[in-house]
C-alpha cells in the first residue's frame, strides 16, 4: 500500500511495509522517481561512486565526501529542513575554475544544529533560500562548477557548527553513501 500525505510545501510518499518511500518530491511538489527515504527521514543525496573521502591524508583540508557520476545526475535533499543557502559561491559558475569554491551550492538546516551542504551543481539550484524541503526533494543536478575536475557532488555534513565526516554521519541515520 502506498500513502501520500501533505507535509508543508511538498508531498511525502510512504511505502507501507519496508519503511522507505518510492518517490522523491520535486520543488513543485509533484512526486519524482528517485530517492528512497528511510523510516528515519533520511536518504542518500545522489547515486554514484565515492571518489574522495573526508580529510584523506593527501587532502587533509577536504571537508566533504565526493560522489561522482554523470553530469546531470539528480541531487536530492538528504532530509527535510529549510534552505539557508542557494547560490554560486565561485567568482563564476559559468566555467570550471580550479581553486575557486563550491560553484552552485545548496545548504539545508535540518534543525538541532544539523546541516548538509551540496556543492558543484551543474546549474542554478531548483530551490531558494527560505524554502522548506522534504527528504528526497530534487535540489538540482550534478555538475562541475567551482573548484571541480569533473562532475560530482561534494557533500558536507555539519553538527553543532562543526563539519563532520558524512559517511559515519549518514550511516548513523541509516544511509550508506
Amino acid at each position: 500500500m502506498v500513502a501520500i500525505c501533505a507535509l508543508g510545501a511538498g508531498l511525502a510518499v510512504a511505502n507501507g511495509g519496508d519503511n522507505t518511500t518510492s518517490a522523491s518530491v520535486s520543488p513543485s511538489g509533484s512526486p519524482q522517481p528517485g530517492a528512497q527515504v528511510n523510516d528515519q527521514g533520511w536518504t542518500a543525496p545522489t547515486t554514484g561512486t565515492i571518489t574522495s573521502h573526508f580529510r584523506p591524508p593527501d587532502r587533509p583540508s577536504h571537508e566533504g565526501t565526493d560522489i561522482a557520476n554523470a553530469e546531470g545526475t539528480p541531487i536530492w535533499a538528504a532530509s527535510g529542513g529549510t534552505v539557508v543557502q542557494a547560490q554560486c559561491t565561485s567568482s563564476s559558475c559559468a566555467v570550471r575554475q580550479v581553486g575557486d569554491g563550491c560553484g552552485w551550492t545548496v545548504k539545508i538546516d535540518h534543525g538541532g544544529g544539523v546541516f548538509t551542504r551540496y556543492c558543484h551543481m551543474r546549474d542554478k539550484p531548483l530551490v531558494n533560500v527560505g524554502d522548506a524541503v522534504v527528504a528526497g526533494q530534487l535540489l538540482g543536478y550534478m555538475g562541475a562548477t567551482g573548484d571541480a575536475t569533473g562532475p560530482h557532488l561534494h557533500l558536507e555534513c555539519y553538527t553543532a557548527g562543526y563539519v563532520v565526516d558524512c559517511e559515519p554521519f549518514m550511516k548513523a541515520r541509516g544511509v550508506t553513501l
